[in-house]
């Protein structure tokens, strides 16, 4: 906790001081003193101010008048003031007033403070009873809280929850989505469904359907991902079975909104008209946000160009106006209309960042027996493709049943990517591990592939994800083959520290899904 000091000489209008640390002010020719405040300007802390002032006049009988403002008006008029998530950004100072001996009525006015977010990283995964949870971390990994479940319903003992997706606004608002499963109320089939948080993750709301009409049908609904504009905006998507809109149950990719920071949504929408005609499947969906460009990207045997065949083929498809209206998919597989009707590409994922730099990782064929890894890169928010580039190198010699499945993508403000996947490698045994590689120029080269795990052996780990936090550090998180979770820390994706397991964990299922935010 930190305690800051500011002499006060003020005169009626603000004087800035250096970092909060002293202000000089005054009242009048007659008045000083010091300001100081016990605790930070950062959400979810308390901070206490006290005044020591010296006035010629007197001050005998004063009493103290407090009123705290942000950009609208008084907050509070206490001493304290309680900062939460939803006051994150906001610009607050302080007013003291009071009256000396000889009557002159004073206001002291502190410099402003702008309100910083508490960040946290937070692991998001299936625990043992299949039940979504938590666990969070505040000195990015290397200690965590105990388990906490978000999924807290026990009236269906059979209800399990699998992939949790997970977005936050840095304002204290997080929404959680998953594919439910055994859910007697939603039918029993799978089901995309949401709980959200609007106090940094502390409580989260019951889970509910994110389509509530979906409680009948039969037909399969899974692969849900979230993302916001961090502006008030949410958009869901998933692979819908459900006949939604006249689309028929081929499986198409329909969207959910929210601006309510998740507590209601849209009915859902198909993605795009050609579904309400097309019998051919889409499904596994991504969804990011940018400024005001909603990005989507997801798996096809859809033929858009007459010559794309009726295999599995990447396309993406973005928004502009919040989702009215999306733009035509493009391929980015890049011989989405060369290959053949067996070279299936699956299991797309993507990441962009503000500079408009994307990287989209998929599994693919290219002509081959076994699934690879590929990757393809974007400099113009989606607009035009790199041809697609294998990354796994090993790839050109495993086995022909050996696959490659991508489990999560990342690219930060400086333009480094990083992808991880899992597969098997014989140069580590005869069990499928967990990989990375690394790209520090846009995606123009791609490090040879580095193993996750540690004590690689004939058991078989599944998922991994690799993010960035503050100052260029970077996190590995992967479930081991006996459900252990583990993390490992990194300064540049080459050297790494010691593996460390998170105890409280007791088994983990069916994603590692990590929030840095």
């Amino acid at each position: 906790m930190n305690k800051q000091y500011m002499p006060i000489m003020l005169s009626v209008a603000v004087v800035t001081g250096c970092g909060g640390e002293s202000e000089a002010i005054s009242a009048n020719s007659l008045s000083s003193g010091v300001f100081s405040f016990t605790g930070d300007f950062i959400e979810q802390e308390t901070v206490m101010a006290s005044l020591t002032i010296e006035d010629q006049d007197g001050i005998d009988q004063m009493e103290l008048g407090y009123r705290w403002y942000d950009d609208m008006g008084v907050i509070s008029v206490t001493e304290q003031l309680v900062l939460e998530p939803k006051d994150v950004g906001k610009n607050i100072h302080l007013e003291v007033t009071f009256t000396d001996d000889m009557g002159n009525e004073e206001t002291l006015t502190s410099q402003t403070y702008t309100v910083e977010p508490k960040h946290e990283l937070a692991l998001f995964y299936s625990a043992s009873n299949y039940k979504i949870s938590q666990v969070k971390s505040t000195d990015f990994g290397q200690s965590w809280s105990s388990e906490f479940k978000i999924d807290q319903d026990e009236t269906d003992p059979d209800a399990a929850g699998y992939y949790p997706n997970v977005a936050s606004d840095g304002k204290g608002n997080i929404v959680a989505v998953w594919t439910s499963e055994y859910v007697d109320a939603y039918g029993g089939e799978y089901d995309p469904v949401f709980s959200y948080s609007n106090d940094n993750g502390l409580t989260f709301s019951d889970k509910a359907l994110l389509n509530p009409s979906d409680v009948a049908d039969s037909e399969g609904d899974e692969d849900p991902t979230i993302a916001t504009d961090k502006n008030g905006n949410w958009v869901a998507v998933w692979s819908s079975g459900e006949n939604i809109d006249g689309s028929g149950t081929d499986g198409d990719i329909v969207f959910v909104r929210s601006q309510d920071n998740g507590k209601t949504w849209t009915e859902a929408q198909v993605l795009h008209s050609f579904s309400l005609s097309d019998r051919a499947h889409d499904w596994y969906p991504t969804v990011k946000i940018v400024d005001d460009r909603w990005i989507v990207v997801w798996m096809t045997q859809h033929d858009f160009s007459g010559s794309g065949g009726t295999d599995r083929d990447i396309v993406i498809s973005y928004s502009q106006d919040q989702g009215a209206t999306w733009s035509d998919p493009k391929y980015v597989n890049s011989w989405a209309q060369s290959d053949t009707n067996s070279d299936d590409d699956s299991f797309p994922l993507i990441d962009l960042n503000s500079n408009g730099s994307m990287v989209v990782a998929w599994s693919g064929h290219n002509g081959e027996a076994d699934y690879d890894i590929y990757a393809a890169m974007s400099s113009d928010f989606g607009e035009t493709w790199s041809t697609a580039t294998k990354i796994n190198d090993y790839g050109n010699r495993d086995a022909s049943s050996d696959h490659d499945y991508p489990r999560h993508v990342a690219i930060n403000e400086n333009n480094t990517a990083v992808i991880s996947w899992h597969g098997k490698n014989a140069a580590f045994g005869g069990g499928e591990d967990l990989f990375y590689s690394s790209s520090f120029d846009y995606g123009n080269s791609w490090s040879s592939e580095e193993i996750i795990n540690v004590n690689p052996d004939t058991t078989t780990q599944e998922y991994a994800a690799i993010i960035s936090g503050p100052d260029d550090r970077w996190i590995a998180c992967w479930v081991n083959g006996d459900g252990s979770v583990a993390t490992k820390r990194s300064t540049d994706l080459v050297t790494w520290s010691q593996a460390q397991y998170i105890s409280q964990i007791d088994s983990a299922y069916y994603t590692c899904n990590l929030l840095y935010h």
